[in-house]
């Protein structure tokens, strides 16, 4: 769409590696994008441009936003990672950012990553903002080669040493109380990897000078993901504090654990947690050798939180060219921007399958994948069940005839008398027979006690 340019507004460093996978594919499309500070996005912005935003929390985003929209700018919020509960509802009295973002959302849109986030963000009063889009960074991982890495996980023998990448998030904590209790547990998690040197390594990710507070070497210097996109490559599992990271670790095909010693509601659910010391043990045990229900719940998570079967830059621009299309048709006849339906189409459900042999390796009944030799073994199943079915019937015919001649033989006046007295004699016996058994058995065992 010529003239009509694209601002992803912050700094470089905040927004560059969210715009980069989006540059060309604009470009290609017509428009210009370029990276702009928020006071700067407001001085060149003109009616039926569109700014895109990577946050709200800060004033000078949201000030940015009020003024653009005031000047018929399309504005569009890009998430790019989880919601995490302690961010939205738990910072503290004089933290800078504002204590209600995204409720409501303040630009005309929002993209959101997945289907949970998408309801969870429509909850908090943007029903009709709302579109499902993904991350656009994450695309990379659709290569064929990873692709095929993200649907395979492979146990770890006792014999060799589990590596696993310990992460924090970005901002780890909100509150002192926070960082003290994300501190605790990496405390516990270095005693753990210390008293299991032999079969377990830890390798370090952290931020915040968790890395100095903690001795170890694993501080981050590149929070853009590069760094991180290689290193999953290199481990067998990862921990993580609730952040983006335990998507990418996912999506990168780990077995994935997050560590949250934190009371709190969680927006992640993922199969393995670690909500104290005494649990580290249990998870990484479990990490070594993963159970597959527990694989199959990870994915099945995986698949509702990020949408992954489309991909999230085509999704991205065509949203992005959607927006422009109706600022440019609305202020051209002078009307203020309303972007009160869905310009994307619904993703397409996706569901994870069940691997049945693997999930029951037990039942030799999954083992087979004929569908010619199946369905004899189904025909002759259903044969053998009517042919039993029909037994059944019989004996269920022979037995209501029995109880009948029976009822006939008890309510006789002469042969009823006679068949109690028999049932009688016959408990009688038994009894003294039982008795007779206990003794033995007791002299027996008297007899083998030596003096």
């Amino acid at each position: 769409m010529n003239g009509t340019s694209i601002y992803f507004v912050g700094t470089p460093d905040e927004i560059a590696h969210h715009a980069l996978p989006l540059m060309e594919p604009l470009s290609q499309s017509q428009f210009s994008p370029r990276i702009v500070s928020p006071r700067q996005v407001v001085q060149v912005a003109k009616p039926g441009d569109v700014a895109v935003f990577y946050s709200e929390h800060f004033e000078r985003f949201r000030a940015a936003i009020d003024e653009l929209k005031k000047q018929s700018v399309a504005t569009l919020y890009m998430i790019d990672g989880v919601l995490e509960w302690r961010n939205a509802w738990e910072n503290k009295p004089d933290e800078i950012a504002c204590p209600h973002t995204m409720r409501p959302v303040l630009c005309h849109k929002v993209a959101c990553i997945g289907e949970n986030q998408a309801r969870m963000i429509s909850s908090w009063g943007n029903q009709g903002k709302v579109e499902i889009v993904g991350v656009p960074r994450f695309d990379r991982y659709r290569h064929p080669v990873k692709a095929r890495r993200c649907e395979s996980f492979a146990s770890v023998d006792n014999e060799t040493p589990l590596k696993v990448l310990v992460v924090t998030a970005k901002t780890p904590a909100f509150t002192e109380d926070q960082m003290q209790t994300v501190q605790r547990s990496l405390l516990d998690l270095k005693k753990f990897a210390q008293d299991s040197a032999s079969n377990v390594v830890f390798q370090w990710r952290l931020t915040a000078g968790l890395d100095d507070f903690l001795g170890v070497n694993g501080g981050v210097e590149d929070l853009t993901g590069g760094e991180l996109y290689d290193q999953l490559q290199t481990v067998d599992a990862v921990i993580a504090t609730p952040s983006t990271t335990v998507i990418e670790a996912m999506l990168a095909g780990r077995p994935t654990a997050v560590l949250n010693y934190h009371v709190c509601p969680t927006y992640l659910n993922p199969a393995w947690q670690i909500n104290g010391p005494e649990q580290i043990a249990a998870v990484v045990r479990e990490l070594r050798q993963p159970a597959e229900a527990k694989l199959h719940y990870q994915r099945h998570v995986l698949e509702q939180t990020l949408l992954r079967a489309e991909s999230a830059t085509d999704r991205m621009v065509e949203l992005i060219t959607a927006m422009a299309q109706t600022a440019t048709e609305q202020s051209a006849i002078g009307e203020p921007l309303t972007f009160d339906r869905p310009l994307l189409e619904r993703p397409r459900a996706t569901t994870v399958p069940l691997n049945h042999s693997v999930l029951f390796p037990d039942d030799e009944a999954f083992e087979n994948s004929d569908v010619v030799q199946l369905q004899a073994l189904l025909s002759n199943a259903r044969r053998h069940i009517g042919h039993l079915d029909q037994r059944i019937d019989t004996l269920e015919a022979e037995l209501s005839e029995a109880h009948e001649i029976f009822t006939q033989i008890n309510s006789h006046p002469v042969a009823g008398p006679i068949v109690r007295l028999r049932e009688r004699i016959l408990k009688v016996l038994s009894a003294d027979s039982n008795k007779q058994r206990r003794c033995q058995t007791a002299s027996a065992n008297s007899d083998s006690v030596p003096d």
